[in-house]
């Protein structure tokens, strides 16, 4: 007898390397991915972590869970979102989509941070990944730490 899954596809500790378009290597993973049926197109992802090399230090982003749909390119992802990078920069915000193919990310919820220069908040956070910009909307309140910048040469 052979054991027969109840899902189309369920993966454990899948992993997935691969470089972006400027040849930086990038490492994505998840602690299982399923897919209910092949008639849905959705990936349930589950403890997720990505992490890409930058020429300033490595950038990651970790996440408890998302739902990756292979028809539109889309990752919701549902609850808190941590990113990471060099130079001290820290985001946390909640409920992130992002369009992989319009290459943005944008979240659902209130986004807050610190950076070398001091801290900021926002009522939510849109992303553009190709030009690493982000955009700081509804209510966007900085505070510079003065001891932490540097004077004007």
């Amino acid at each position: 007898r052979v054991a027969i899954a109840r899902e189309r596809l369920r993966v454990t500790r899948a992993l997935y390397r691969g470089r972006d378009n400027k040849g930086q290597p990038f490492l994505l993973t998840a602690a299982s991915a399923v897919q209910v049926s092949s008639a849905d197109p959705v990936v349930h992802l589950h403890q997720l972590l990505a992490r890409i090399a930058q020429p300033n230090g490595p950038t990651q982003i970790v996440a408890n869970q998302a739902r990756y749909n292979m028809t539109t390119q889309r990752v919701a992802i549902d609850g808190p979102v941590v990113l990471t990078a060099a130079g001290g920069y820290r985001v946390v915000t909640r409920d992130v989509l992002v369009d992989l193919t319009a290459k943005t990310a944008v979240s659902r919820g209130p986004v807050d941070g610190t950076m070398t220069l001091g801290t900021f908040s926002a009522g939510r956070l849109v992303a553009n990944l190709a030009n690493h910009t982000i955009v700081l909307d509804h209510g966007a309140r900085l505070h510079i730490a003065r001891a932490r910048a540097k004077p004007a040469k």
